[in-house]
């Protein structure tokens, strides 16, 4: 594993019963990179972000974490190694305010922290007037918005972002993009999987395109062979491998 390489998956497949949701991926992560995973629904991403988090265990190959095996750790393992993510339905305290969200997840954190306060990271999120609302009283937008804080707070050295535009408003979309842009100075790495095909592209140094379960292409996001593969799975419908 290269010094540069945070994150490393070898050979990772996943099946459930005899259906094949991930199968045989290979894929390297690097420090301070922004990585973009798009596919058709059904092609495997959520899976994979849940086999890199550690919500779900490989059936066959290995995922390594700054050169160490971590296939056989838990999701919480792998947070206290400095693994946070997001998932599709925003998962915040309802019952506690938005500062109370954020501070849980600062103590909890096992990684090198990026933000100096609470109060930064609100400011980032466009938040900072909320601090002392009740999560349950925030728009889908606002507690989308509040999980990935609660991600930046944790110490995280990669953060796996799950379809974070789903549900937000134009306005919301616009805030995030900013949010992510601004992580480049943060030397942190994010896996941005989303079905917004341009937000990804638009934002990711690399993209890779899964379909099926396998991941078909995976190159600069500029790159005209990856747009070509994008146009054969999106557009007609094919997987890119037949």
């Amino acid at each position: 594993m290269s010094p540069s390489q945070i994150l490393s998956l070898r050979g990772v497949s996943k099946f459930f019963g005899g259906v094949q949701a991930v199968l045989d991926v290979y894929l390297d992560v690097l420090e301070g990179e922004m990585l973009g995973l798009i596919g058709p629904n059904g092609a495997g991403k959520s899976t994979l972000a849940k086999l890199i988090l550690g919500s779900l265990k490989p059936s066959t190959g290995k995922v390594f974490f700054g050169g160490r095996d971590i296939t056989g750790l838990s999701r919480r393992e792998r947070a206290g190694l400095g693994i946070a993510g997001t998932n599709q339905f925003p998962r915040v305290f309802s019952s506690l305010t938005l500062r109370e969200n954020l501070e849980i997840s600062l103590k909890s954190g096992g990684g090198k922290h990026l933000f100096e306060s609470v109060a930064e990271v609100a400011e980032l999120l466009g938040l900072s007037g909320l601090l002392e609302a009740q999560a349950s009283s925030l728009s889908h937008g606002q507690r989308r918005l509040l999980e990935i804080g609660m991600a930046l707070v944790s110490g995280s050295r990669l953060l796996v972002l799950d379809e974070p535009s789903q549900g937000l408003t134009g306005g919301e979309v616009e805030r995030l993009a900013s949010i992510l842009t601004g992580l480049s100075s943060k030397r942190l790495s994010v896996i941005l999987i989303d079905h917004r095909v341009d937000f990804v592209k638009s934002l990711s140094g690399r993209v890779g395109v899964m379909s099926k379960g396998r991941m078909v292409a995976l190159g600069p996001a500029g790159d005209k062979g990856v747009a070509d593969v994008i146009e054969e799975v999106y557009l007609r419908g094919l997987d890119a491998g037949d």
